[in-house]
């Protein structure tokens, strides 16, 4: 049965993650396989497997990674220091807490619970916040260069600050309201099926995507460019991310996979943890 074939082959176990709700949630993690040998018998017994040179028609485009670790301003810096500043063993949940807390200043300081100043604009939000004023300096040149170019971000967490991204690209970078959509969780199905469509077409230029894009999401006919401003906690859900772009049907020879990291962050470790658990597999 199942457990017996996990029990086998795998070595699991489970970790516990902040949604962007701050919900607590646990997910099975597989760590390594174990019994190889066995495994690939088992395999080539019942399985007929057939890798991309079995398939000269499936073609995928270049695949690039690329890393940008963005310096913190001065706000940043001060949120972060109040954050180690307040930190507290004995409240309940308070690593995860924290770790979810420097996640959300690592992509705005103006997402830390202890920034007590005024509202920002929407100038303000963006050109201080160095991840996201990177990321739009990116899609700005892009546009340039390639001004059909589709191109997602994508973050599980701030969610909320979608509409203000969006509201950017109109005012800032030279895009048209209905060149731009947004998925996330409260998206209906209709709707996500339209944005697809309309990306794919070249219609729709900029996607802005929650988990909700994860899967069941075909993005890849014209996209360039996806800029990562969270890292996903494994490395299962990061190859789902990326797939939404880097896949056959691509009509562009690269595609950039953009890792938006702020310096001396948890980007960084998260990143690195991810690397490592790719090894591991």
């Amino acid at each position: 049965n199942v457990n017996t074939f996990f029990e086998t082959f795998m070595e699991a176990d489970t970790d516990m993650e902040i949604d962007a709700k701050g919900d607590v949630k646990f997910k099975a993690n597989v760590r390594r396989f174990k019994n190889n040998s066995l495994f690939q018998q088992l395999l080539s017994e019942f399985i007929d497997i057939k890798g991309e040179e079995d398939n000269p028609e499936l073609i995928r485009p270049n695949k690039i990674n690329k890393e940008y670790k963005i310096e913190q301003n001065d706000l940043t810096k001060e949120q972060y220091d109040l954050l180690v500043e307040n930190f507290s063993e004995t409240q309940k949940g308070a690593i995860l807490t924290h770790i979810l807390n420097a996640r959300l200043i690592a992509i705005s300081p103006y997402l830390s619970p202890y920034y007590d100043g005024g509202l920002p604009t929407l100038e303000e939000f963006i050109d201080n916040s160095p991840k996201l004023k990177e990321t739009m300096n990116l899609i700005q040149q892009n546009k340039k260069d390639i001004p059909d170019a589709g191109q997602i971000i994508y973050s599980e967490l701030a969610v909320a600050e979608f509409p203000k991204m969006k509201e950017y690209l109109v005012t800032n970078i030279g895009y048209k309201p209905d060149e731009i959509g947004v998925i996330t969780g409260t998206t209906s199905k209709a709707q996500r099926i339209s944005v697809q469509n309309d990306f794919n077409s070249g219609k729709i230029k900029i996607v802005i995507g929650s988990e909700a894009i994860q899967e069941g999401m075909n993005l890849q006919e014209n996209t360039t460019d996806l800029y990562l401003l969270s890292l996903p906690y494994n490395f299962t859900t990061l190859r789902q991310v990326e797939g939404r772009a880097w896949r056959q049907g691509n009509r562009h020879e690269n595609v950039r996979v953009n890792f938006m990291l702020t310096n001396d962050s948890i980007d960084v470790f998260m990143l690195q943890k991810l690397l490592l658990r790719r090894k591991i597999l």
